[in-house]
């Protein structure tokens, strides 16, 4: 699996998600809430055995990206609602495999963001301070 965050540029990121012949694309908003601090909690929830979920805002559309543990492997199920109406979306990818082995790609996306050292004009302010201690 391949994930990319863009990025961002005035309150918007792009997001690219490649799995076998599934790609992907689209731009998520900041507003009204943070997709990416979403995702680094996502990321440490996950780890800890607990289910996880992130909303990706499209206005008015959404993605849900969800992470359900299941013993040592994880489910992550991409979930679309034209309406950003988690209860009506519909499921686009499903993908199932070790814990690690689907995290690493969404950790080291984070760790390129974090790198773009963006003005909070393109993006709020981001606490990527746990991510270096996961391993």
């Amino acid at each position: 699996m391949k994930f990319e965050i863009g990025k961002p540029e005035h309150g918007w990121v792009s997001i690219m998600l490649v799995h076998n012949e599934t790609e992907i694309l689209f731009e998520s908003s900041d507003v009204p809430n943070n997709p990416i601090s979403e995702l680094i909690t996502a990321i440490e929830l996950t780890l800890s055995g607990r289910n996880a979920s992130v909303w990706w805002h499209l206005e008015p559309a959404g993605y849900y990206f969800n992470f359900k543990t299941e013993g040592s492997e994880l489910k992550f199920e991409i979930l679309y609602s034209l309406n950003s109406n988690e209860p009506e979306a519909q499921s686009v990818l499903v993908v199932r495999g070790g814990l690690h082995e689907l995290l690493i790609p969404f950790w080291r996306a984070l760790r390129k963001f974090e790198t773009y050292n963006h003005e909070e004009l393109h993006w709020p302010s981001t606490d990527f301070s746990s991510l270096a201690e996961l391993k």
